[in-house]
């Protein structure tokens, strides 16, 4: 068992999928990745998340966002939390319905500069939030959200 202080020093190096089991599984990956970075983890520090993007080599799609000022539980600026959520449903909304249903589900609200994010792809820099409208899905079911 390694200790805290060897933990790290191993989570500030880069490592690469023939030596992690999660990174082995994620180069496997072919689905859809969004990768959120807190700016002051001091839990998953930059190396870290440098390890899983190299990782994903054969995926359909990854997505990368990285918070400014927030820390690993977001417990700083309630806009952090605000985001975040957000971005899980537009993203999670593109992924399964496609950009066209993205856009008309959400509108836009305050930049990324604004909330004190850094927003490094994506809609143009802009946080998008979820609106309650009523969607027709590819199947053509009526849905509600």
């Amino acid at each position: 068992m390694l200790s805290r202080s060897d933990l790290a020093a191993y989570r500030r190096t880069l490592v690469g999928p023939e030596d992690n089991r999660a990174l082995k599984a994620c180069a496997a990956f072919t689905g859809n990745v969004l990768i959120v970075e807190s700016d002051d983890d001091q839990t998953v520090p930059h190396p870290v998340i440098e390890n899983y993007l190299a990782a994903f080599k054969r995926v359909c799609s990854a997505t990368y966002r990285k918070l400014s000022g927030a820390d690993h539980a977001l417990s700083r600026l309630e806009q952090h939390q605000a985001y975040y959520g957000a971005l899980l449903v537009s993203w999670t909304t593109e992924m399964t319905l496609g950009a066209k249903a993205t856009l008309t589900l959400t509108k836009l609200v305050p930049s990324a500069e604004q909330l004190g994010t850094d927003v490094r792809s994506g809609v143009g820099g802009l946080l998008l939030q979820h609106a309650r409208k009523s969607i027709t899905t590819r199947r053509g079911a009526r849905a509600e959200s």
